[in-house]
């Protein structure tokens, strides 16, 4: 009788063992999908907007990019540990970001192109994005430049 008793005991120890790793399991493989479904989701948000709006700008000061058009401009707001797009709030943390302008970085000012890194604990993710800027900007950039 006594022998039954411990070996239920191990049995049963046994199995709550492999309950709890089976629970870290799941809870790590949720928190993974979480994570890389934000990433995915600003990269498809990213691409939109740049192939959508007309003018892109960034103000370094808020750090804030400034998508508009006639229908409706966006505002992507860049924080320490989020980014904040309209009404969503993503917990994605930005450890880089680039903006260019006719392949030239640029600080402050519009934008046709920016690279963004995502941390995302040991591995980074990378985000580039661009647009195709009409022949009538790229003349009208070049004429206030040379002015």
């Amino acid at each position: 009788m006594l022998v039954v008793l411990l070996i239920t005991t191990i049995v049963v120890s046994m199995a709550f063992m492999v309950l709890r790793l089976v629970q870290q399991q799941m809870h790590a493989i949720q928190n993974n999908y979480a994570v890389s479904h934000q990433i995915h989701d600003v990269k498809q948000r990213l691409w939109m907007d740049f192939n959508r709006n007309d003018d892109i700008w960034f103000d370094r000061e808020t750090n804030q990019l400034l998508f508009s058009n006639p229908v409706r401009p966006q505002i992507y707001r860049f924080e320490d540990t989020r980014t904040i797009i309209e009404n969503d709030t993503l917990a994605i943390t930005i450890a880089k970001k680039q903006f260019y302008l006719f392949g030239a970085e640029v600080q402050n000012g519009p934008v046709d192109a920016m690279k963004l890194v995502i941390a995302n604990g040991k591995r980074n993710h990378e985000v580039f994005d661009r647009k195709e800027n009409a022949a009538t900007k790229q003349m009208n950039l070049t004429a206030c430049d040379s002015t």
